[in-house]
């Protein structure tokens, strides 16, 4: 059985807002570090990092914490850090500036990391929950795919850096909001961020 369409919905747009994000992000440090070079390696290198050790602490979460309430969790999380991120940049700048500012980056890209792996942990170990997770994960990836293109060719132009981030973070939210609400459909009780 495949997942439900809402929570391929979700997750497709998790993934435009976390690469999104990582747009952003780019241009953001290369305005504060003065290369596009430089921006590029580093936002790459620590948001990898931080997918990565994310995806290492979503898949080893606790059965009580893993699932649908960690995912909304990681979402919402993600998307509060987008938003604070560029008065942090601006702070950092005075006292650290160069590339341990990209370090910054990796609390929101924890979150993104966690969040799928989280997600498909609520699933189960039957036979079929590895061909549901592949879903997800090739549903993110397509999200992730449009929203590099999406957000470098319509969202930073139209709306620039600020409103592409306030985008991002609406991005994430309305995936926890999406699944939750598909959650409470569900199991007909309380949403799954307060279950």
């Amino acid at each position: 059985m495949s997942p439900p369409a809402a929570l391929r919905a979700a997750v497709a747009l998790s993934g435009a807002a976390a690469l999104l994000c990582e747009v952003v992000w780019m241009r953001r440090l290369a305005l504060q570090l003065g290369s596009g070079g430089a921006a590029l390696t580093w936002t790459l290198s620590v948001y990898m990092a931080g997918l990565g050790l994310g995806g290492l602490l979503g898949g080893a979460l606790p059965p009580k914490i893993s699932g649908r309430r960690a995912y909304a969790a990681a979402e919402l999380g993600a998307a509060g850090l987008t938003l604070a991120l560029p008065s942090a940049l601006g702070a950092a700048a005075a006292w650290s500036p160069g590339p341990a500012l990209a370090l910054l980056l990796l609390p929101p890209a924890l979150l993104h990391g966690i969040s799928l792996p989280a997600l498909a942990a609520a699933d189960g170990g039957d036979r079929g929950a590895l061909g549901r997770a592949a879903d997800l994960y090739a549903w993110n990836t397509g999200g992730a795919m449009l929203g590099v293109a999406l957000g470098s060719a319509v969202a930073l132009p139209l709306l620039g850096l600020r409103g592409a981030e306030w985008l991002a973070a609406a991005g994430a939210t309305t995936a926890a909001l999406v699944d939750s609400l598909k959650a409470q459909q569900t199991n007909g009780g309380a949403i799954a961020l307060i279950a």
